[in-house]
C-alpha cells in the first residue's frame, strides 16, 4: 500500500512539475507538392484556421511553413498535419520545438503532456534536456512513408503503464 501511494504522488508531481514548465513554442513542416504562391498562400490559410496558431511563416523555395503558438493553448501536431494534406499537399516532417526543464531521458522514455503520451525513440545515451528543445515526430501522418518504413521497427508502444486517465494520442518523437 505504501509503494502504491508513493508511486501515485511521484507519477502527480512528475506529471505536474512538466505541465507548470512546459509549453510548444513553434514547429517547423517540411510540405511536398508546394509548387507555386497560391500553393503555399493556400496551405497557410488552412494552418492558421487552427485557435493555437499564432503565426506562420511559409518558404516557397524550401516548401517549409514555420508555425508559431499562441502561450497557454493546446497543440494538436494531428490537427497541423491534417490542415496540410486538407490544403492538397503532403507532410514531408515535422519538427516541434517544446520547452523543457531538466528532464532526464533514455530510450524509450515516456511522458505525458495535455493529455498525450510522447515516447522517445532511437535514443543512444541517456541525456538531460533544458530549455527550447526540437523534436521530429515519427509517424506515418509525420513523415514520407519511405522514410517512415525506416522507424517503424522503433515504433513500440512501452508507456502504457502510465496509467494516465484520458489519453488522446500517443505520439513517437526523437532528435
Amino acid at each position: 500500500m505504501k509503494t502504491t501511494s508513493h508511486f501515485l504522488f511521484t507519477t502527480f508531481f512528475f506529471l505536474l512539475c512538466i505541465s507548470l514548465n512546459a509549453q510548444f513554442k513553434s514547429a517547423t513542416i517540411g510540405i511536398d507538392g508546394l509548387t507555386c504562391s497560391a500553393c503555399s498562400f493556400s496551405t497557410e490559410k488552412s494552418i492558421k484556421k487552427l485557435e493555437f496558431v499564432d503565426s506562420i511563416y511559409m518558404e516557397l523555395g524550401k516548401n517549409i511553413a514555420t508555425i508559431y503558438f499562441k502561450k497557454d493553448k493546446p497543440v494538436s501536431i494531428d490537427q497541423l498535419a491534417k490542415k496540410v494534406v486538407d490544403a492538397g499537399f503532403a507532410v514531408r516532417s515535422i519538427y516541434a520545438t517544446f520547452n523543457f526543464n531538466n528532464l532526464t531521458i533514455t530510450n524509450n522514455y515516456c511522458f505525458v503532456y495535455e493529455n498525450n503520451i510522447y515516447q522517445f525513440i532511437k535514443m543512444n545515451s541517456e541525456q538531460t534536456l533544458n530549455g527550447f528543445i526540437s523534436m521530429q515526430f515519427i509517424g506515418e501522418n509525420y513523415m514520407q512513408k519511405k522514410e517512415f518504413k525506416k522507424w517503424k521497427l522503433f515504433c513500440s508502444y512501452s508507456c502504457n503503464d502510465l496509467n494516465a486517465p484520458n489519453i488522446k494520442k500517443h505520439y513517437f518523437i526523437t532528435f
